[in-house]
């Protein structure tokens, strides 16, 4: 018979911490989004960097990575 013990461990902040920092971010993207003339946010570059749309869209990439499940209940797919 095999024994798995499981170690209790405290989360690094708290929920309201965490929703507090998640609405800055928030916060944070739309007063960005809300900065430039629609047509520019997905073509204007500084320096050779990528447009403010190319990052969003790479974000999104990432969030397939998550939580199984979570994205495809983050675009309304899943429960």
């Amino acid at each position: 018979m095999t024994t798995i013990s499981m170690k209790s461990e405290v989360a690094p902040i708290n929920l309201d911490e965490m929703l507090q920092r998640w609405q800055g971010h928030r916060s944070l993207t739309r007063r960005v989004i809300d900065s430039f003339p629609e047509n520019e946010l997905f073509t204007f570059s500084i320096g050779g960097m990528r447009p403010f749309a190319a990052m969003v869209h790479e974000f999104l990439q990432n969030d397939r990575a998550g939580p199984p499940g979570y994205y495809q209940r983050s675009m309304g797919k899943g429960r």
